[in-house]
């Protein structure tokens, strides 16, 4: 069942068919269906509802919107009085059952309930939860968190630097690690002394070289894990069963981050090469996941690196034997945001920096 549907929908996405890589066929969206008229200054992610509205966190004016594509308009989420509620900054949205929604506050420790638009809860840190998964990663219908937890190696050599990924139940707080990750790696480190409040930061310089092994958690509770050694894609069901997909960097050049498009790196994937894909967000440094989208056909697509002089972005779509099922190709000013029931969202930058929020049939 789930074969000949992805078939489908595969088979409606692609236009026009063309071959990219060894014979991985070149895909297209279809042709807009909705957008918003409103100038968003840094849109982080989107969370369709039930009637088709959208919640939209919009990270540079630091608020959670409405969205309502049937007539076109946004509006602002009146804030909650309560201290309590308010976030630091408007983090990513995860999509719980119904219409329930959690954000993410990485700055505060804390998580932000919503249904509908309206907000109704918040827990803090003192939340088993949420002291146990302190990089939120995504959440599914069934009572699940995905998240990741660092251990930092002693001293200035961050090699011995290590992430387990992590499932949470909400209910029960229980904490289940379920993989090994590869962290992000840092070019270099500094640390800041305040020796009035007895405090010390470290302060880590990424660069877009820097890699990371990523998650996205499907409303189904399957798990989608890009790796990069070798470059693939794995899958755990809800049961614990895992499928390791095949090595996906034989089926397309790998390009660096900088020069010509016809520059080919080699197939053999390392955190010092240039990863596949990208391990930080040009959006927001916090993104735990900036690379993955879980589509609702129950396909994962990854944003690829590409050269800086590209004028086009690239997905990979990924099924769940962890094949590579075609390649989506976008302009290089527009970028996925999230996904709907039968949709998916579209950030779109104006040459004035301001970005609009498009809506386009999937598949």
């Amino acid at each position: 069942m789930l074969r000949s549907s992805l078939i489908r929908c595969l088979a409606a996405l692609v236009a026009p068919a063309m071959l990219s890589g060894q014979g991985a066929p070149s895909l297209a969206l279809q042709p807009s269906n909705g957008s918003l008229a409103y100038d968003f200054k840094r849109l982080i992610s989107v969370r369709e509802l039930g009637d088709g509205r959208v919640l939209v966190s919009d990270r540079s004016s630091n608020r959670v919107l409405i969205g309502n594509f049937e007539i076109g308009v946004v509006d602002t989420i009146a804030p909650n009085d309560n201290p309590a509620a308010q976030f630091g900054l408007a983090g990513p949205l995860f999509a719980l059952a119904g219409d329930s929604t959690l954000l993410a506050d990485f700055d505060n420790r804390r998580w932000h309930f919503f249904r509908g638009a309206r907000h109704v809860s918040t827990v803090d840190a003192r939340h088993p939860a949420v002291a146990a998964v302190p990089v939120l990663m995504g959440s599914d219908t069934l009572g699940h968190v995905l998240g990741r937890n660092f251990v930092r190696a002693v001293g200035a050599d961050r090699s011995g630097d290590s992430a387990s990924l992590v499932l949470a139940y909400r209910s029960t707080s229980r904490v289940d690690t379920i993989a090994k990750l590869i962290p992000l790696t840092a070019t270099s480190q500094s640390a800041l002394v305040n020796e009035v409040k007895r405090t010390s930061t470290l302060r880590v310089t990424l660069s877009e070289r820097s890699a990371s092994e990523q998650a996205v958690l499907f409303p189904d509770g399957w798990v989608a894990i890009a790796r990069l050694r070798p470059f693939r894609v794995d899958w755990r069901e809800p049961d614990g069963r895992v499928t390791h997909g095949a090595h996906l960097a034989d089926n397309e050049p790998m390009l660096p981050a900088s020069g010509s498009p016809g520059t080919q790196a080699s197939n053999t994937t390392s955190a010092t090469d240039t990863p596949p894909f990208p391990g930080i967000s040009r959006r927001y440094v916090e993104a735990p996941n900036p690379a993955l989208f879980a589509a609702p056909d129950g396909r994962v697509l990854i944003l690829r690196r590409v050269p800086s002089s590209s004028t086009t972005a690239r997905y990979y779509v990924i099924d769940r034997s962890g094949s590579l099922r075609g390649v989506l190709v976008l302009d290089v000013r527009e970028e996925i945001i999230g996904f709907g029931a039968r949709s998916v969202y579209v950030a779109v930058t104006s040459n004035r920096g301001t970005e609009r929020l498009r809506r386009h049939p999937w598949p």
